[in-house]
């Protein structure tokens, strides 16, 4: 829990790739809800195990070795 807290990159992931889920979307008949509560579940499941420095810092602050 304490790596999925610290991560910076869904959101900068989510604005920028979101105008092309939104046309995929428009296309396959999908809602906006849908696709874009997908795209953000999909970040922040990609960044239980992430590299990115933070997570690292915060799991050495809280005593969780990686």
């Amino acid at each position: 829990m304490i790596l999925t807290t610290v991560g910076v990159f869904v959101d900068v992931a989510v604005i920028t790739v979101a105008p092309i889920a939104l046309a995929i979307a428009k296309r396959a008949k999908l809602s906006k809800t849908g696709i874009l509560l997908a795209m953000i579940g999909g970040g922040k499941a990609g960044n239980i195990m992430s590299p990115n420095p933070n997570a690292i810092a915060a799991s050495d602050a809280f005593l969780v070795y990686l």
